[in-house]
C-alpha cells in the first residue's frame, strides 16, 4: 500500500474559445486504486465521481457540460465566459488514512468573438393556448458573448411587443420598489405584477393556468453589446358559462308560464366561454327547441304553450 498521488495535471493557464469544449487532466495512482475524485472552480464544485462525499454545487442542468472522465480528467464542453477561474483537482483513497491530495490550480480563460444577444425562436410558439389549470413551462434559450442575462416580462392582457430602445431605457433604469401590499401579491403569486414565475435560468414557468395569465409576454435578454426580445401570446380556453342574470328569475317564471295557455314568453340566455359557445334550448324532456347562430347572437328563445305547460325550458 503506498499513498495516492497526481501524476499528471493541467497547466497552470489554460485557453478556450467560447462555445468549445476542453480537457483538464487529473491521473492518479496509489494503492488501493479506488480513489474519490472532485474538481472546484474557485471554491465551487462544479463535478465530482459517484463515491465522492462532497456535493456538487452548480445547478443541474449545468451539470451535463462538467463530466469527469474515468480516470478522474475533467471536460467541460460548450465552455462559458462563466467558466473563467481557476480549477483544481481533490483526490482520496477510499478506505484508506492517507491524505487528500490536489493539483496545483489552473486558471481557464474562456476568449471569444463579442457579440450581442440572440434568441432561438424555434423553441417558442407565437401563440400557447391553454386550458384552465394547465402547467406550463416555456424555455428561451439566448446566445451571446459575454453571456447574456434572459429574463421574463409580463406585457398586459391587451399590451403589445415593446421596441428594443423602450427595452434599453426601462434595463438603465434601477428596478421600482414594491409596496408592501405589492410584496405580499408576489409572495403570493397572485395579481397583475407576478401571473407568472422566473426561474432566473430562461424559464416562464405557469404552476396552474388562470384568466389573469391570458396576455403577451416577452422573453428579454441583454448583455453589454445589446439587448434584443422575443414576443408570445398566451390564451385561455374556457369551458361555457351561463352568465345572463335573468335565467335567476327562471324558478319564478316557470309558475307564472303554466297558468297560461296560448301565450308566448321569451327568456334570454347569455353564455360565455371561449371559444364562443354555442346555446340551445331544450324542455325538461331534452326535446331540443332551437340553436344559436351567428344570426342570433342573443340566443333568446320564444316558447309557446298549446295546453298546460308540462315542462319548462332548462
Amino acid at each position: 500500500e503506498y499513498p495516492v498521488s497526481i501524476t499528471r495535471q493541467p497547466s497552470p493557464a489554460l485557453t478556450v474559445s467560447h462555445g468549445n469544449s476542453i480537457l483538464l487532466p487529473c491521473d492518479a495512482e496509489g494503492v488501493p486504486t479506488s480513489t474519490e475524485v472532485s474538481w472546484f472552480l474557485n471554491t465551487t464544485c462544479v463535478a465530482a465521481n459517484g463515491d465522492s462525499p462532497r456535493s456538487i454545487e452548480i445547478p443541474r442542468k449545468e451539470r451535463r457540460r462538467f463530466q469527469l472522465t474515468e480516470t478522474g480528467s475533467l471536460n467541460i464542453s460548450n465552455a462559458r465566459h462563466s467558466d473563467s477561474g481557476y480549477y483544481t483537482c481533490y483526490v482520496v483513497q477510499v478506505d484508506s488514512p492517507n491524505p487528500e491530495v490536489h493539483s496545483h490550480p489552473s486558471f481557464l480563460t474562456v476568449t471569444g468573438d463579442y457579440s450581442s444577444p440572440t434568441i432561438d425562436d424555434s423553441q417558442l410558439p407565437n401563440v400557447k393556448t391553454l386550458h384552465a389549470g394547465d402547467r406550463l413551462k416555456l424555455h428561451c434559450a439566448a446566445s451571446g458573448f459575454p453571456e447574456p442575462k434572459v429574463e421574463w416580462r409580463y406585457l398586459g392582457a391587451e399590451g403589445s411587443c415593446p421596441s428594443i430602445q423602450s427595452l434599453r431605457v426601462q434595463l438603465s433604469r434601477p428596478p421600482r420598489k414594491l409596496t408592501p401590499f405589492e410584496e405580499l401579491l408576489r409572495k403570493k403569486g397572485v395579481g397583475p405584477l407576478t401571473p407568472f414565475k422566473d426561474d432566473g435560468q430562461g424559464n416562464l414557468v405557469i404552476p396552474s393556468a388562470r384568466p389573469s395569465h391570458v396576455g403577451r409576454y416577452a422573453c428579454v435578454a441583454h448583455n453589454a453589446l445589446g439587448t434584443t426580445r422575443r414576443c408570445l401570446e398566451i390564451n385561455l380556453e374556457d369551458p361555457p358559462t351561463i352568465t345572463d342574470p335573468t335565467l335567476e328569475m327562471v324558478d319564478n317564471l316557470r309558475n307564472e308560464v303554466l297558468k297560461y295557455v296560448l301565450k308566448e314568453i321569451r327568456v334570454h340566455c347569455g353564455a360565455d366561454g371561449n371559444p364562443t359557445p354555442r346555446v340551445r334550448w331544450t324542455w325538461v324532456s331534452a326535446k331540443k327547441l332551437s340553436e344559436s347562430s351567428e344570426k342570433e347572437p342573443l340566443h333568446t328563445a320564444c316558447v309557446r304553450c298549446l295546453g298546460p305547460c308540462t315542462g319548462f325550458v332548462v
